[in-house]
């Protein structure tokens, strides 16, 4: 008899055992469910915020005439000498140069305006169409825009864990009208003000390493 009994009690501890594990499985099955669900949504937030922040530029890209935005024109005028010779113009060229000044935009740090130019004399074997070139010229300061976009909301996940923080942080800044707007035109400018955000987010990263902070969002909670 107390064999039996010892048996019957000795199953009923395995089968509770055995529920205990499993709840404690679906248990951890639903946080991971959770995490994902959680995940996705933040990214689905993120793409149609990028998409926005795209459209937004995009729009002043097109609606702005020629020569409207600060001196476009002779920043233009780099990226017209190398799509028509295929090479990087010296700062006194005469086709370069600013009517009255003396000086070019060839004389400053030109990057933003080779990628254009290359551009541009990639698109002239296909089409000369005047709208079209400045607009694709104009493109690659929107793409510049968009990076930008991306690296702060990196710096905002990396400095803050609250999320609402993060997105505050966020949309006041690239949102910004004079932020909107200096993307939309020819100018340096654009790939400047990325490199602010690159060099910004790779010194959080570094500081929260160096404080051995396992996760991101913790570096202005550590003393």
């Amino acid at each position: 008899m107390r064999v039996w009994a010892a048996g019957i009690f000795s199953r009923g501890y395995w089968f509770h055992s055995c529920l205990e594990a499993a709840q404690e499985e679906r248990s951890g099955q639903g946080k991971v469910g959770v995490f994902r669900d959680k995940r996705k949504r933040e990214r689905v937030i993120e793409a149609v915020f990028y998409l926005l922040v795209f459209a937004s530029i995009m729009c002043f890209a097109m609606v702005q005439t020629y020569g409207d935005p600060p001196d476009e024109i002779n920043r233009f005028k780099v990226v017209n000498y190398i799509c028509k010779y295929g090479a990087l113009p010296h700062g006194a060229d005469p086709e370069v140069l600013l009517a009255g000044y003396g000086a070019s935009y060839a004389f400053q740090p030109i990057l933003t305006y080779i990628i254009q130019g290359f551009l541009l004399r990639l698109l002239c074997l296909v089409t000369n169409d005047g709208y079209v070139l400045l607009l694709a010229a104009r493109m690659v300061n929107v793409v510049l825009g968009v990076l930008m976009a991306y690296f702060v909301r990196k710096i905002a996940k990396e400095a803050w864990g609250n999320p609402y923080i993060q997105w505050t942080f966020t949309l006041l800044v690239v949102f910004l009208p004079q932020n909107i707007f200096i993307h939309s035109y020819v100018n340096t400018d654009s790939m400047a003000m990325l490199s602010v955000a690159i060099i910004f987010y790779a010194l959080l990263r570094a500081q929260r390493e160096a404080k051995g902070i396992p996760k991101a969002g913790n570096i202005f909670k550590t003393p």
